[in-house]
Order: structure tokens, then C-alpha cells, then sequence
């Protein structure tokens, strides 16, 4: 068993389970110092968790935001991507878009828009704010990190908006 290590992850579907990976699977960038800042806003704990672990384990720094109010003093710290839930509690995600709307320094900090939970009708409602993509289901975790990766690598485009 040299070279493996115990990961629990938290599926959203069955609760915890457990899963064994090699050292430094999926951790695309191991050195702490370039891994990007991820802050996570979403509402519920088990998907909270399953984010920061499992976007822990493919090479980004993870903060995790259960509401909008708490995004918004996250956010403050500017992190390098916001993957923010549309239905966000305590200000919401179209308030937490607001105040990154009007302060300079947070509008130039890319938005990835998760639309699940059967709200896609708010991708459109948030439409009039600047993201860099959105999807309405989560993906695999494997895919899920690369469309982040992605959705970092293309920010600089601003009328790049892509969907998994």
C-alpha cells in the first residue's frame, strides 16, 4: 500500500464515502504557492464540502462561503475565481454579483455560475452580470476542475462565456 493515501469525499447522492488515490492524483499544480484561490459559495454543506475536497485534490485553494454575506467578506480577499451557486442564501448570489458589479476591485475576479437544484431559469435573471460560465448540474469532479481551470485560463476574455 506505499504511495497510497485515504481520501473521504462527500457525495452529494450517498453521504460520505471513501475512496484510495495515489499521491498527487489529480493535483494538477502541487506547490502551494500557484495553486489558484478558489472561493466556493454554496448554500448546502454536503456540496460545500464535496467542492472543497474534491477542488482541493485537483490543485486549488479552496474557501468556502455558505451565504452571501459571507462571499461578499470572502470575496474582499480576492480570490483568482468565484464559483458561486445561484441560490445562495443571505444576499443571494444576484447580490453578491451586485456588490462585485460596483467595486472596482472585485470586477475583474471571474464568475463561474452553478445553476443547479432545477434554477436555470436564473442563469438568465443573472445574465446581466459579467461570468465566465455556468452549468446547470454538477459534473464529475475530474471535469469540474478542468472547466475551472479553463474558465481561469480564458478570464481575460470577457465575452467568454462558456457551459459544462
Amino acid at each position: 500500500m506505499t504511495g497510497l493515501i485515504r481520501r473521504t469525499l462527500c457525495n452529494s447522492r450517498s453521504g460520505l464515502v471513501a475512496r484510495r488515490v495515489k499521491r498527487g492524483e489529480g493535483n494538477s499544480l502541487v506547490d502551494s504557492e500557484h495553486r489558484p484561490r478558489l472561493l466556493v459559495a454554496c448554500c448546502s454543506e454536503h456540496r460545500s464540502e464535496w467542492y472543497r475536497l474534491t477542488l482541493t485534490s485537483f490543485g486549488f485553494d479552496v474557501s468556502v462561503a455558505a451565504g452571501g454575506l459571507d462571499c461578499v467578506a470572502l470575496l474582499r480577499r480576492l480570490p483568482q475565481l468565484l464559483l458561486l451557486e445561484a441560490e445562495l442564501a443571505w444576499g443571494g448570489a444576484d447580490g453578491v454579483l451586485a456588490i462585485r458589479q460596483e467595486e472596482a476591485a472585485l470586477r475583474d475576479i471571474p464568475v463561474v455560475l452553478a445553476a443547479i437544484d432545477g434554477v436555470s431559469a436564473s442563469v438568465y435573471q443573472l445574465a446581466r452580470y459579467s461570468i465566465q460560465g455556468y452549468f446547470s448540474r454538477i459534473p464529475a469532479a475530474k471535469d469540474l476542475a478542468g472547466y475551472l481551470h479553463h474558465a481561469l485560463r480564458n478570464s481575460q476574455s470577457p465575452d467568454h462565456v462558456a457551459s459544462v
